[in-house]
């Protein structure tokens, strides 16, 4: 996985965790949602339905349980009727937990996509993407790190066969990479592929050339 893969697979964890839609642990919601309702009649064997309502002594809905659209969901309510905290699968088979602020903003999400590939995600009080880690399929573990409105960011990861790199991207397109990167000279068109020890630094253009080296 390259840099720039990495990157791409971190926003995709950004977007997969807005998708997010409801999270509860399933048993305590079925099992209390159940001896409510069935509190003085025989407990059935089975129950079959599309939506499951938990509610308190006064009636507020805390938790549900449902299936809409080919997505199975189940959501946690504080006192407020304000979504606290989700757990999803969709139709693809992905799922997904959220934790919600008091405000209804995502704050922490994790999802394990189609591929096999596991990815954490930590919002900001305005629900943006601020750290992510993540691993692909391949085995590679990926850490990053965002500023403001997604100006900045560190990106870190090592490859299956061990080779480390840590990626700095400002606001302005630049870039600094340390460690095993792979580059390809332009004058000759010759791959290069650094060591762990290594520094490469690369301008803002659109093809962002190596503007310094070292070693």
């Amino acid at each position: 996985m390259t840099d720039t893969e990495l990157i791409s697979r971190l926003e995709k964890l950004e977007r997969d965790n807005r998708r997010l839609k409801g999270f509860a642990f399933a048993v305590l919601v079925l099992s209390t949602a159940l001896a409510t309702m069935y509190a003085t009649s025989p407990i059935p064997q089975r129950i079959k339905a599309h939506e499951f309502d938990l509610v308190d002594n006064s009636g507020n809905i805390r938790g549900s349980m449902l299936f809409f659209m080919g997505n199975a969901a189940i959501s946690l309510l504080d006192a407020q009727g304000k979504r606290r905290a989700a757990m999803t699968v969709d139709t693809s088979g992905a799922p997904g937990i959220g934790v919600f602020d008091a405000q209804g903003i995502l704050r922490a999400g994790m999802s394990v996509d189609t591929s096999g590939g596991t990815g954490i995600g930590v919002f900001d009080a305005q629900g943006i993407l601020r750290a992510a880690m993540m691993v692909h399929t391949s085995g590679e573990p990926g850490i990053g790190l965002f500023g403001e409105q997604g100006k900045g960011a560190i990106a870190m990861r090592v490859t299956p066969s061990g080779e480390p790199s840590i990626n700095l991207f400002d606001k302005e397109g630049f870039r600094m990479s340390l460690g095993n990167i792979g580059t390809v000279i332009p004058a000759t068109g010759e791959a290069h592929e650094t060591s762990a020890a290594s520094i490469t630094m690369f301008g803002n253009d659109k093809k962002h050339h190596v503007i310094w080296r070292a070693p």
